[in-house]
């Protein structure tokens, strides 16, 4: 057992909290309150992102701010953020982002997996006998990802550095401490 991963957000307070297995997270400020309210200050000197387009994605807001320019004016004075993430990436990529990060990081955010199920979209087109060889098709496929997916988390917590995961795909139990 590791270091805890964060789960994903639980709802929020007035729309710019979100709940974390350790308590509160002001995103304005970096504030963070614990379970019993009591405030924790959480100002990272440099925040990393990693993983695909879901972090990437100037090529995709137009006119509008990308992701690293919204992370960048919410950061308190004198922090700052590191894109290392990169459109197309699938979560096997983001072992060598990781291998890659700045000396000076102390906190990582992922965003990975889209690509690997874009990647795997032609299973839609395969022929089936049943809906259990389909099923089973899928759940291939599905261990086959969970099994990247918990070699990439396991690379980024060696890191020994908070890491805060955006994902639709079920987490491997393994990759969490309970």
């Amino acid at each position: 057992r590791g270091p805890a991963v964060r789960r994903p957000a639980q709802g929020g307070i007035g729309g710019r909290a979100s709940r974390t297995r350790y308590g509160w997270t002001d995103r304005g400020s970096g504030e963070r309150r614990t379970g019993s309210g009591r405030a924790v200050t959480t100002n990272y000197r440099h925040v990393v992102l990693l993983g695909d387009s879901i972090f990437d994605n100037a090529a995709y807001v137009g006119a509008g701010p990308d992701v690293i320019r919204q992370v960048r004016e919410r950061l308190p004075a004198g922090s700052k953020a590191s894109l290392c993430a990169r459109d197309g990436s699938v979560t096997s990529d983001v072992r060598a982002q990781i291998d890659r990060i700045p000396a000076d990081t102390d906190a990582l955010v992922i965003s990975a997996g889209g690509n690997d199920a874009i990647g795997h979209s032609g299973i839609l087109d395969r022929p089936a006998h049943s809906s259990a060889d389909v099923f089973d098709m899928i759940f291939q496929l599905g261990e086959l990802f969970l099994a990247d997916y918990g070699r990439m988390l396991a690379r980024a917590m060696e890191r020994e550095l908070p890491v805060t995961v955006c994902t639709m795909a079920m987490v491997p139990a393994c990759a969490m401490e309970e």
